[in-house]
């Protein structure tokens, strides 16, 4: 089955969406998880180094994105010795409907001692699993290790984003996983009656940066309570865990598959 190509073309500084480029909630919306790799590709283009990295990004979508072409703005607010900070607007036109923090810190020596972690993520490979399964995501090989987003129970499963976000350029590992990302909303609020939320953010922390092209991620806990939910996942690569995502979200109807 050939793929639809690129999210995105970049066209006088906007980046110009694609018809696969759209929400599943309507087909006049851009995607959010979309959305999160163009802030994570500019924050990654603009203030990585060999001296500094990503620990934390936090993308709050606030406006319904229309599917019009994309402004990616950025400043940064802090350059420190060991912590900067950054900020990103996503415009259509004068209407910003998307505004991203980032915090990118300086790497160093990690002390020694033991602490805590939970057990290993002992999961077969990708490649050892059916797939790809049926997802609302275009673009998007979805390879279910355990759980169901119609069903009450933990959910496991890799990913693998198989279009460029923009035309000519490589999905840098930052990006596949701030795309990943998005992901945690169903895999933690999804229930019996299938997706009942639509989130409003996506906050990811990365302790080191994804290798390879598959992510993992297997959600961790909710807490919902008047019509406002709460979805944790954990992420890893095929070497082991990479970080956390966390979504904070709306009742918004249903969106079943």
């Amino acid at each position: 089955m050939s793929q639809p190509g690129p999210y995105f073309e970049l066209r006088d500084e906007v980046f110009v969406p694609r018809p696969h480029a759209r929400n599943p909630w309507s087909d006049t919306m851009l995607h959010g998880r979309l959305l999160a790799g163009l802030a994570a590709r500019q924050v990654g283009q603009a203030y990585e180094d060999d001296r500094f990295r990503v620990a934390r990004l936090t993308v709050d979508m606030f406006r319904a994105p229309p599917m019009e072409p994309v402004s990616v703005v950025s400043r940064l607010i802090r350059d420190g010795r060991r912590v900067r900070v950054a900020e990103v607007q996503l415009s259509a036109g004068a209407v910003t409907f998307c505004h991203v923090s980032a915090l990118i810190l300086a790497r160093g020596v990690s002390p020694g001692g033991a602490i805590w972690s939970p057990p290993p993520w002992s999961v077969p490979a990708p490649g050892a699993l059916a797939g790809p399964a049926p997802d609302m995501r275009s673009g998007t090989e979805v390879r279910t290790i355990s759980g169901d987003h119609t069903a009450a129970e933990p959910h496991r499963a890799w990913l693998l984003d198989t279009c460029p976000l923009v035309a000519g350029e490589e999905l840098t590992s930052l990006v596949r996983a701030m795309i990943a990302a998005d992901f945690a909303s169903p895999f933690a609020l999804a229930g019996e009656t299938g997706l009942e939320y639509i989130n409003a953010d996506i906050t990811l922390y990365l302790g080191r940066a994804p290798r390879g092209e598959w992510i993992g991620l297997q959600s961790g806990g909710h807490v919902a309570d008047s019509g406002i939910g709460l979805g944790l996942c954990a992420m890893y690569d095929i070497e082991g865990p990479v970080g956390y995502v966390a979504a904070a979200a709306l009742a918004n109807g249903r969106i079943r598959g």
